[in-house]
């Protein structure tokens, strides 16, 4: 499914998605993801596209989200499992790029949430002066990378 976040974080969107997915398919070859444009689509034509952008809207890794709403949107995806994932820090703290991504996979036949996981990284160019943060691309490369690792 399509990366959620919000506020300033919706500017990266779009490349932590792709970032994000091609680690995945890096570190689990043998697994098939739906591209977010694909889940897009089928999510639309089913006729479901505001029932997925409600369960946008109140996404939170600390709430828990209406199993109906997310098996009725895995029924129109075609899959047992739906991994939402949410880039939750994106920005430069204390001279340094951080970024930090959560995804949890849902088990959408049991309903149950089966894994959660954190990616965070944080980056400089240099370290000697002057500092100088590491662009958005790199940090998310390896927070990615990380959170990709401990993907069942």
């Amino acid at each position: 499914m399509p990366m959620f976040g919000k506020g300033e974080n919706r500017a990266y969107l779009k490349n932590a998605e792709n970032i994000f997915g091609q680690s995945l398919s890096d570190e689990k070859k043998g697994v098939t993801f739906l591209s977010p444009e694909e889940s897009l689509e089928r999510i639309r034509s089913a006729g479901l596209i505001e029932t997925y952008r409600e369960m946008a809207r109140s996404y939170s890794p600390l709430a828990s989200q209406k199993l109906s709403d997310i098996q009725v949107i895995g029924g129109a995806l075609g899959t047992r499992y739906i991994l939402q994932s949410e880039l939750q820090l994106s920005g430069v703290i204390e001279g340094a790029t951080h970024v930090r991504i959560y995804a949890r996979l849902w088990d959408l036949e049991k309903g149950v949430i089966l894994w959660e996981g954190v990616g965070e990284a944080r980056g400089y160019v240099f370290l000697i002066f002057p500092i100088v943060p590491s662009d958005f691309e790199r940090a998310m490369e390896a927070a990615s990378r990380g959170l990709a690792r401990k993907f069942p």
